[in-house]
């Protein structure tokens, strides 16, 4: 068994950048106990994908997937459109066994620039769903969609240093407007109401909270058209797809109900009930990056039914 510790390639680079990455959102976590916990989730989740992003040619870490799953993977992306250098320039990857990068992620698949990387599951719905071929193929070109729409890219040399701009100066303007047309002529009480009000919007906590709202607001929109691009290739891909994402959904279920299962017959049942309901719409409004696994189900029925009025006519 391989017995690394942790990855060898620049680990200062990789600390600092981890810290770059997550510092804007720390200053909105002071005094709430969830949003700090999610803050450390989240800085060693950026760190484990930057040690993944920057290792993938590091043989001891990651190899090429096998030649049928690289085949497949291929087949798929000629149907979505790639041209033949993009076909030329893919790469599949899969992280060794018992490695660090094979034990931290799991029921999960990525893509970066012009490499898929292929993750293994350790759930037995997740696994199931799997085996049928057109959820497979889903979710290949899901990832597929991401690298032939360039959403890495963009996020990095678009999104991220325009989400700073648009935030700073809408929330100018928005002060401009709102004391123009409403503060102005308003009571003196109102008046220094509306000044404090407009004085915290212009914080940088609430710029900084409002930067990552539009991020994830883009990125949630690039998961909707990653899952729409992956719909393009046909009414069983989109039931592959809709059986993987209600496949997710059981697993997240199934972990709720055995953290509740754990104080049947205690008072605390009803109060972990309820925490993990605020912390999951906290989770969904805040930190997540996907769109509800109920809307993702919603419009992918709406293509499902695109695609039979279609054969209809």
């Amino acid at each position: 068994m391989r017995t690394d510790k942790t990855f060898s390639l620049k680990p200062v680079l990789l600390l600092t950048l981890s810290l770059l990455a997550t510092q804007p959102i720390f200053s909105i976590s002071i005094g709430c106990p969830y949003l700090s916990t999610n803050i450390v989730k989240m800085f060693w989740r950026i760190n484990t994908n930057l040690n993944h992003l920057l290792c993938l040619n590091d043989k001891t870490y990651y190899e090429d997937a096998s030649k049928s799953e690289t085949e497949l993977i291929k087949s798929i992306a000629k149907e979505l459109g790639f041209t033949k250098l993009e076909l030329k320039n893919l790469r599949v990857k899969q992280p060794k066994k018992d490695t660090s990068a094979y034990l931290r992620n799991k029921n999960n698949f990525s893509a970066f620039l012009n490499t898929v990387t292929l993750w293994h599951s350790n759930n037995e719905d997740h696994t199931e769903a799997l085996k049928d071929p057109n959820a497979k193929k889903f979710i290949y070109a899901h990832e597929l969609s991401h690298i032939k729409y360039k959403h890495t890219l963009k996020k990095l040399f678009l999104l991220l240093p325009a989400c700073p701009l648009i935030t700073h100066f809408g929330v100018k303007a928005f002060k401009s407007l709102f004391y123009r047309f409403i503060l102005k002529n308003s009571l003196v009480g109102l008046k220094k109401i509306g000044i404090k009000f407009l004085n915290f919007l212009d914080s940088l906590p609430t710029k900084l909270f409002l930067q990552m709202w539009l991020f994830r607001a883009v990125g949630k929109k690039m998961e909707k058209n990653a899952d729409l691009g992956a719909a393009q290739l046909g009414p069983d891909v989109i039931r592959g797809g809709i059986k993987l994402i209600k496949a997710w959904q059981k697993m997240r279920d199934a972990s709720k109900e055995q953290a509740i299962e754990q104080f049947e017959g205690s008072i605390l049942k009803h109060i972990v009930a309820y925490a993990l309901s605020i912390k999951n719409f906290l989770h969904r409004t805040l930190f997540s990056t996907h769109p509800l696994r109920k809307t993702r189900i919603r419009y992918l029925q709406e293509a499902l039914e695109k695609y039979k009025n279609s054969q209809n006519l």
